[in-house]
């Protein structure tokens, strides 16, 4: 089936089998079938052999074991390159090293961006233009406008500045935003928070490495989109025991989204510490 390299030469001939599987002829059960033992003639063959062709073997052997050995020490060093200390690292400078210039935010008219607010007191130099678009209903664009009235230093046109933040209300539109006309949009208020705290890293702390903030970031993903009374049930669980901050007594991207939800709530401040809302609303407005 296969030829192979003869590594030893003999004279004797091996009896090989004509066909892979012999079965016995079930009508003539007296039909005799010669079992062709080919361990039996190697061993036999191996026996016979002088002892030059063994040495010869052996020696073939050790070669081959020395080069898997020099083998293993250039794959031992291969992955000591490999070794990245630090893997979440990367990720973070290729976010933070490319600030786009032009942002656009499409916001359902029943979100207002509250979390905005602290990014643009921070930063400061960034020019913010706001649209409604004509679909929506006359009620929701007199809350939105009182919004940008009550925030208009933050919300205006900056002399200077070189990133644009565009923000379109849209009805019935999933909240998202926009870096590049090419790339996929980040969609969700939460999702954006993490992003936003990516490329402005000295604003809201964000430990990116640590499961447990994640965890309840995606909390609060998941309760974007539930009813009043869900949010209520969690938003409660949550501060159960919390007497300050959510996470680690100190103020972070966590206080951050969780306080973004409950402004979009009625009366969602009845669910929080009254201390921990206005030191929010301090911090962040």
């Amino acid at each position: 089936m296969y030829h192979m390299k003869n590594i030893l030469s003999f004279e004797k001939e091996l009896i090989l089998p004509k066909c892979m599987y012999p079965l016995k002829n079930p009508i003539e059960a007296t039909e005799k079938v010669t079992d062709i033992n080919i361990s039996e003639q190697v061993t036999k063959f191996l026996k016979k052999m002088p002892n030059t062709h063994l040495l010869d073997l052996e020696e073939r052997q050790d070669k081959l074991l020395h080069k898997l050995d020099i083998l293993y020490e250039r794959i031992k060093t291969i992955s000591s390159f490999c070794k990245l200390e630090n893997h979440q690292e990367p990720i973070y400078k290729s976010v933070a090293n490319n600030k786009p210039d032009d942002i656009v935010i499409i916001l359902n008219v029943e979100t207002l961006p509250w979390f905005l607010n602290i990014f643009l007191k921070s930063v400061g130099t960034i020019n913010v233009s706001w649209h409604i678009l004509s679909t929506v209903p006359q009620a929701k664009v007199i809350k939105i406008q009182d919004f940008f009235k009550k925030f208009q230093h933050l919300y205006r046109l900056q002399k200077d500045a070189k990133i644009n933040f565009r923000l379109i209300f849209k009805h019935m539109a999933k909240t998202q935003i926009k870096v590049s006309s090419l790339s996929l949009p980040i969609r969700g208020t939460v999702s954006i928070i993490r992003y936003l705290c990516l490329i402005y890293k000295d604003i809201v702390p964000y430990d990116y490495n640590n499961h447990e903030v994640d965890g309840l970031l995606d909390i609060f993903f998941q309760i974007e989109s539930t009813s009043d009374k869900s949010r209520q049930t969690i938003i409660s669980k949550i501060f159960m025991y919390s007497d300050t901050w959510i996470f680690n007594n100190n103020f972070s991207i966590v206080d951050l989204a969780a306080f973004n939800i409950i402004k979009q709530m009625p009366h969602g401040y009845r669910l929080v510490p009254k201390k921990w809302f206005s030191d929010c609303e301090n911090i962040i407005l």
